[in-house]
């Protein structure tokens, strides 16, 4: 979606979540090269406040181009550093890196019947390996997102998910998980 983006932009964000436990916060920049190519940097950091005083940390470098010169088709690719530290904990301190892929295709309508089709699909995980302080090393399971949006107008959007994935070290291995959603401005 980094393609729809026309001109420079910041985001970010900060919560106190699970009763002040675990501070969460978010900070991203997207930069358009030109019309064609994108690139953005972002941070997701999270800090637990309990016992572990653990600290998470994800930099993300994205980039994302067209496939088509009207745009109807492009893809975006992310790599990302993931570390994990704890002063209480030393075993907690890993560190690795990571994979996304996605692609986006728009299809126009004629007005009479909405603006257009959107559908995505996401790769995230494709070779994401922890290597943790203690010798032993980790795979974060890959997850795949599909899903479409259905723009009514400019200022009104309905869309839905399906997020799948395969994490072997919970009770419920895998798991496939239905989001909708409606956006208005």
């Amino acid at each position: 979606g980094l393609i729809q983006v026309f001109q420079p932009e910041v985001s970010g964000m900060g919560a106190a979540i699970f009763n002040r436990k675990l501070l969460l916060g978010n900070l991203s920049y997207i930069q358009p090269f030109s019309d064609q190519l994108l690139w953005g940097l972002s941070t997701i950091q999270q800090f637990g406040t309990d016992g572990a005083k653990k600290h998470e940390g994800t930099y993300i470098a994205s980039f994302a181009a067209p496939l088509s010169v009207d745009k109807t088709i492009s893809v975006g690719f992310n790599v990302k550093f993931f570390m994990a530290d704890s002063p209480v904990l030393p075993e907690m301190k890993s560190n690795g890196l990571g994979i996304d892929m996605a692609f986006l295709y728009h299809i126009p309508l004629a007005f009479r019947y909405g603006k257009q089709i959107n559908l995505g699909l996401m790769a995230e995980d494709l070779d994401t390996r922890l290597n943790e302080k203690i010798g032993s090393k980790s795979k974060i399971p890959t997850r795949i997102r599909g899903g479409f949006s259905y723009e009514f107008t400019e200022d009104l959007v309905a869309a839905f998910e399906m997020d799948s994935f395969n994490d072997p070290s919970t009770t419920t291995t895998k798991r496939t998980i239905p989001h909708v959603g409606i956006e208005g401005w």
